[in-house]
């Protein structure tokens, strides 16, 4: 009798294997529809970077507003990205627009805060008659010898300009006439 239960013992383990073998090497059943694969198939969060195909992600396909800049590699946001008209102040870093990224000739009186234009940033000759505001150059503004004979226009120095300081010794010989006088003088 024990060697009929041992036979017994012997025949389910011997079926359970066959079993299990049979479970390992049977073909798994195919996900329901044709050849595809969709979202109820597969358990949530369980795609990675590797099981996508490069190029096949479209903006179609992302959340709005999920993308944050931890997610964007430095450097990789050029102009052709970025929609015209929508950089502000706000966006730019203290000091990160240098001469070379200002268009020549864009600069104009309303960009210059009041007085941060000083000597050193004018050229030599850069400043013409045109630009000066009549009635806004005194003796301070002119250097000592700034102003030689040829600067002043004939008929224009009055006694008042001279100070008493036109003496005979200052005129010279034969240029003094009649009419030069004035009626009383």
């Amino acid at each position: 009798m024990t060697y009929i239960i041992n036979l017994k013992k012997a025949a389910v383990s011997v079926a359970s294997g066959i079993a299990s073998a049979v479970l390992l090497v049977a073909p798994v059943a195919a996900l329901s529809g044709t050849n595809t694969v969709d979202s109820g198939d597969i358990v949530n969060s369980t795609i990675v970077s590797a099981d996508i195909a490069n190029g096949t992600i479209t903006g179609a396909d992302i959340a709005n507003n999920s993308i944050t800049s931890d997610d964007i590699a430095a450097g990789e946001v050029r102009s052709s990205e970025i929609e015209n008209g929508t950089i502000t102040a706000s966006d730019i870093a203290a000091g990160g627009v240098a001469t070379s990224e200002i268009l020549d000739s864009t600069i104009t009186s309303a960009d210059i805060a009041a007085d941060t234009v000083a000597a050193a940033d004018i050229a030599a000759g850069g400043v013409a008659t045109s630009e000066i505001l009549d009635a806004t150059i005194v003796t301070g503004d002119i250097a000592t010898g700034g102003v030689a004979t040829a600067d002043i226009l004939d008929g224009t120095i009055a006694d008042a300009d001279t100070n008493g300081a036109l003496t005979g010794a200052a005129l010279a010989a034969d240029t003094l006439v009649a009419g030069d006088i004035a009626t009383g003088a």
